[in-house]
C-alpha cells in the first residue's frame, strides 16, 4: 500500500480511537482501544508472529 495511503488511514483510524464515545463501547466490550504508528503496529504484528509460531511448534500443532 503507498504510504501516504497508510499515513492517511492511520491518521483517521487515530481520529476515531481517541473519540469518547467509541473508546466506551471498545472498553465496554471488554476491549482496550489503542491507536498508534504503522511502524509500532507491524513490530506487534511481528512479536505475535514470533510468539505464537514458538508456542504452535512447542504443542505440536499443524494446520489441517
Amino acid at each position: 500500500m503507498a504510504p501516504d495511503v497508510v499515513r492517511r488511514l492511520n491518521e483517521a483510524f487515530n481520529k476515531v480511537m481517541a473519540l469518547p464515545d467509541v473508546r466506551a463501547k471498545l472498553v465496554g466490550g471488554g476491549l482496550d482501544p489503542v491507536g498508534g504508528t504503522p511502524e509500532a503496529f507491524g513490530s506487534f504484528i511481528r512479536s505475535e508472529i514470533t510468539k505464537w509460531t514458538k508456542i504452535a511448534r512447542d504443542v505440536g500443532a499443524r494446520a489441517e
